[in-house]
């Protein structure tokens, strides 16, 4: 493990973000896509799913960390070698950390998601054969 993995605490995007939620509401919303009630509201439902305990070999990236860096993910589509810098988390990790959150997020909103006509549009298409 790189050192300054080892040093989250004091490098990670999350203390910006707890700057943020404090004195600029406006840019925390523009840097995870959501506001500070809504971020907190998708964390307490999604927290059980994406959860993980601290080990004797290494402490465990909190599940505040987990979402952010997935929404950090998803709002800007940065790569996951990108986003080791602004998250000090190791592109394995946010690998897995990504698919997990989105496999939790879609798991307790299920209701709440509408699949876009033009993807049932897309699959009725497969069913044709066009001719030129």
């Amino acid at each position: 493990m790189k050192e300054w993995f080892k040093k989250r605490h004091t490098f990670s995007h999350h203390n910006l973000l707890d700057e943020l939620r404090l004195s600029s509401p406006s840019d925390y919303k523009n840097y995870l896509r959501m506001d500070n009630s809504t971020f907190s509201e998708l964390l307490e439902m999604v927290t059980p799913f994406i959860f993980k305990r601290s080990t004797h070999l290494r402490e465990a990236i909190p599940p505040s960390q987990r979402l952010s860096c997935t929404l950090r993910f998803l709002a800007t589509g940065a790569n996951f070698e990108e986003l080791k810098f602004i998250t000090t988390i190791s592109p394995q990790s946010i690998g897995r950390i990504v698919v997990e959150t989105c496999e939790a997020i879609t798991l307790v909103l299920k209701n709440n998601i509408r699949v876009s006509n033009f993807y049932h549009t897309l699959t009725e298409l497969d069913h044709f054969t066009f001719y030129y």
